[in-house]
């Protein structure tokens, strides 16, 4: 059974703001991505705790943590590694939300880097052990600055219909 809820910053800042009107919608859950400004990295486990408990004032559940995971440049690999600290601070996070799926991208786009499709799979690939120990799933976001769909598309000369 699917889920209705609200990405919160999409509505307000303030937590107790989105999860209010949530709920006089008849909503069910919150999506995380910035709360008092500040992002799923940025959050303390204490932030997390108190957005756990304002959720469950307001009845509802946390459907998922839009992390900027890998919305980045592939070839800073200190900024790469810094997001990857941030996903294991996420996976922390998701303990305490009671929450099953976490926000990824795929880099940002290099049409000029015929490699970077493999290096994004190999980077991932170091992270598939703490996700899968975490018992979360990395949902990708497609949007046009990171989305690698158009290059599957065209290695595999996809045809859209």
């Amino acid at each position: 059974m699917y889920k209705t809820g609200i990405i919160t910053d999409e509505i307000s800042q303030d937590l107790n703001i989105a999860a209010k009107l949530a709920r006089e919608d008849g909503l069910d859950a919150l999506e995380i991505r910035s709360v008092n400004d500040k992002n799923p990295f940025e959050l303390t486990l204490e932030d997390y705790k108190t957005i756990s408990q304002t959720a469950t004032d307001h009845g509802l559940e946390i459907c998922a943590i839009s992390s900027p995971l890998f919305k980045c440049d592939i070839n800073n690999p200190d900024l790469v590694e810094k997001h990857i600290r941030g996903l294991y601070h996420c996976l922390e996070a998701a303990k305490i939300l009671n929450c099953k799926l976490i926000r990824g991208f795929t880099f940002w786009r290099n049409d000029d880097d015929p490699d970077q499709l493999k290096r994004g799979a190999e980077i991932y690939q170091r992270i598939v052990p703490a996700v899968k120990e975490a018992g979360v799933q990395i949902v990708i976001e497609s949007e046009a600055s990171v989305e690698y769909l158009r290059l599957l598309r065209d290695s595999c000369h996809w045809q859209e219909k």
